[in-house]
């Protein structure tokens, strides 16, 4: 049964969005959504895992960081 797509992830999670980013892996990788997220930490963590895939900081909204393919 195809559901959809997913095109915008949003986080907000309080520090801890490597946890969130890492249990969602899977569907970021198929999906390749639109990432909104509250803190950005560009670390080695970040360049293997959502940097690689060839996600982009595209701007802002108030405080969160905007990625993009």
């Amino acid at each position: 049964m195809l559901l959809g797509t997913i095109s915008i992830l949003q986080l907000d999670v309080e520090s801890t969005e490597r946890q969130a980013l890492e249990g969602g892996l899977k569907t970021i990788r198929r999906w390749k959504p639109i990432l909104i997220l509250e803190n950005l930490r560009a670390n080695d963590w970040m360049r293997v895992h959502i940097f690689s895939l060839e996600y982009e900081r595209a701007g802002r909204v108030h405080s969160n960081k905007i990625l993009r393919v």
